[in-house]
């Protein structure tokens, strides 16, 4: 199912409702900043948003980065209207000394 494909029509009776619609359309997405391939499991990437893996949130996905060793990726927060996007650096946890 198209996570994208929302009841527009019943967003638009207020402004609550239409930013509720916008998030709900959201996905959380890994996206490698050199060739821009969205992660879809361990070992595999692509070039198809419906196929890349949707995290629940932003600091899942930084988590997962962290713990599985990625590097050179960024959390993308991808909308139906791409205008929309929003891109986060993932920085790499440290440990404390």
């Amino acid at each position: 199912m198209d996570k994208f494909i929302s009841k527009t029509s019943s967003c638009t009776d207020s402004k609550q409702e239409r930013f509720s619609c916008i998030f709900i359309l959201m996905k959380v997405l890994l996206q490698n900043v050199t060739t821009k391939l969205y992660f879809r499991q361990l070992g595999s990437w692509t070039d198809d948003v419906e196929k890349a893996r949707d995290f629940p949130n932003s600091l899942n996905a930084i988590n997962f980065c962290n713990s599985n060793g990625l590097k050179e990726v960024r959390v993308l927060l991808k909308f139906k209207q791409s205008r929309y996007d929003v891109a986060l650096p993932v920085i790499e946890r440290t440990e404390p000394h």
